[in-house]
């Protein structure tokens, strides 16, 4: 069913120029939003496209999409700018609704009933469902939120000047945490008791005790380093940075290795359905998949163009990307 689906996709839009598939109908303005001449997402211009592992999605907006989460494989959420969020109960199928002006810049949650994302302003929403998102901030917080994560009961943010807010299930109240740093965190991340921030300048941080406090860990790059995943067993974690950095941890992040990414672009997002099923995506519409426990990273051709900002999947054969322009691509 999937990838009837997905042929039916790929074959909505206008009419190829010669030995050209153009997805979608806009090719992306200087802004990333779009130059206004479709409204269905991003265009690519990629040969033999039936042949990628990666489809097209047709995501009804042209805003540029920053974060993608879902808690089951039939119950998907994406965030990105002018307050969008765009909701999927039927694979290939995207809803857009849009929630004030403000940036939203990535989305998580615990289970159908508790997601939240976060954005610009110290704005973070939460949904008991799908369609249903209450505004809400985190208090005394500083300026934007760039990432959020949760585990267990907490739910953690992260921002502009190092802040970093713990949050109640039903986001209602939120602690200040202190992380020892003034520098931006672009993300946050954590699987049991065990949370990873990281930022400019590679400033990467641990908490033991789900975001209670922080101790820095030793990067070994200054490169600017904007996500990273955990396995489920808390053994393997990654890191992806500017310039093609990945740096991949062990033993709980008390040693980080530099592999080599063979990229050199910015990498913004890492996630995989396991220890031997890991994907990176980043700028240039780059997709990164290593088999083989982080060791070779091969590149992946997509359907897409343009920067790609975050990258979830529900299992090793359910796995989006999203980026600028509306990008959506699927990977059974």
């Amino acid at each position: 069913m999937h990838a009837i689906l997905a042929a039916l996709a790929a074959v909505v839009l206008v009419a190829p120029a010669a030995g050209c598939t153009y997805l979608y109908g806009s090719p992306r303005a200087a802004d990333g939003h779009g130059d206004g001449g479709g409204a269905m997402g991003d265009l690519a211009g990629v040969d033999g496209g039936a042949n990628l592992p990666w489809s097209p999605m047709v995501s009804n907006t042209l805003e540029a999409l920053r974060g993608i989460w879902g808690c089951d494989p039939a119950d998907v959420s994406a965030v990105g700018t002018n307050g969008t969020i765009l909701s999927s109960q039927s694979f290939g199928s995207w809803q857009a609704q849009v929630y004030g002006a403000r940036h939203f810049h990535a989305i998580s949650g615990i289970d159908c009933a508790h997601r939240y994302a976060a954005g610009a302003a110290d704005n973070i929403y939460f949904a008991t469902d799908i369609a249903s998102w209450i505004p809400g901030r985190a208090p005394n917080a500083s300026g934007d939120l760039f990432g959020v994560a949760s585990s267990g009961a907490v739910v953690v943010v992260v921002g502009s000047g190092g802040e970093v807010r713990k949050g109640s299930i039903s986001a209602s109240m939120w602690i200040a945490s202190n992380s020892g740093v003034t520098t931006d965190l672009y993300a946050v991340w954590g699987v049991g008791l065990s949370f990873y921030a990281a930022g400019a300048n590679g400033v990467l941080l641990y908490s033991g005790d789900s975001g209670g406090s922080w101790a820095p860990q030793v990067s070994g790059t200054n490169e600017n380093l904007r996500g990273g995943w955990t396995s489920r067993t808390e053994s393997d974690a990654y890191v992806v940075g500017d310039h093609g950095v990945i740096l991949h941890s062990i033993d709980k992040g008390a040693n980080w290795e530099r592999v080599e990414s063979g990229a050199s672009v910015t990498l913004r997002a890492v996630w995989g359905s396991g220890l031997l099923d890991v994907y990176v995506v980043g700028s240039n519409a780059t997709v990164l998949h290593s088999t083989d426990g982080g060791h070779t990273w091969p590149v992946e051709s997509t359907p897409a163009s343009s920067d790609l900002y975050a990258v979830w999947g529900s299992s090793a054969s359910d796995v989006y990307a999203v980026g600028d322009a509306g990008t959506i691509v699927h990977r059974p």
